[in-house]
């Protein structure tokens, strides 16, 4: 009789905490939402696992500063590119009487900042090409550099333009590897937290009646 009561008493107090008569995992954040979190902006999915306390962050604002430089040089590389193609065709307008009005590949551009003139153009491709990439000697066509200097002045800031583009370009992929790295490093940590609650919780014991009577335990593991 003495022990169905405390069986009773065992199942009373399970209902009353909420918790059965085995070790509990506390509720806590979600896996999935860090890992979107991340996905978006890395580091916030840290930020979410400290309970968006920055004092908590850790390793998250390491991930959250590469991405605002990462973009921060995409968009300040880009915007050069552009300002420097802008000052290289002015030259060549102000040096070379370019008409950077008309429409012209890009290939007219590379090859004005190799040859002095249309007319040292047009005589070397004769000789190595035949007739095949001439350029009519028009008004639109025409340059003819006045200094040496300015063409190589030019030519440098052409390849420059083209240098930044490219590096604009390749922070997508540092863009890409932080995204990847962040989301590694959240499911890694979420891991962590999970099982550190793991090993918190509540456990009864329950010892049979060796003499007479049953004894029940509540313990508190960490």
């Amino acid at each position: 009789m003495r022990l169905r009561y405390l069986l009773c008493a065992v199942v009373m107090l399970s209902y009353s905490f909420g918790i059965q008569a085995q070790e509990q995992t506390p509720s806590g954040p979600s896996k999935k939402k860090a890992i979107i979190l991340s996905l978006l902006a890395p580091g916030t999915g840290e930020l979410y696992l400290s309970d968006w306390k920055f004092e908590r962050w850790g390793s998250g604002k390491y991930f959250a500063t590469a991405e605002v430089l990462f973009w921060a040089t995409h968009f300040y590389t880009r915007a050069y590119s552009g300002w420097l193609k802008e000052d290289a065709r002015a030259l060549a307008a102000r040096k070379a009487g370019v008409d950077i009005r008309s429409p012209k590949p890009a290939k007219y551009y590379v090859n004005i900042g190799k040859y002095r003139d249309i007319y040292t153009y047009n005589e070397t491709q004769r000789r190595a090409t035949g007739t095949d990439f001439l350029y009519d000697e028009t008004d639109a066509n025409y340059w003819q550099w006045q200094k040496d200097s300015d063409r190589r002045k030019y030519d440098k800031m052409r390849a420059d333009t083209k240098r930044f583009r490219q590096v604009s370009t390749y922070m997508y992929f540092g863009l890409f590897v932080n995204h990847v790295m962040s989301i590694v490093h959240v499911t890694r940590q979420y891991k962590r937290m999970t099982t550190a609650q793991s090993t918190t919780g509540w456990r009864f014991y329950i010892e049979p009646p060796s003499t007479g009577t049953a004894r029940i335990q509540l313990v508190k593991t960490f």
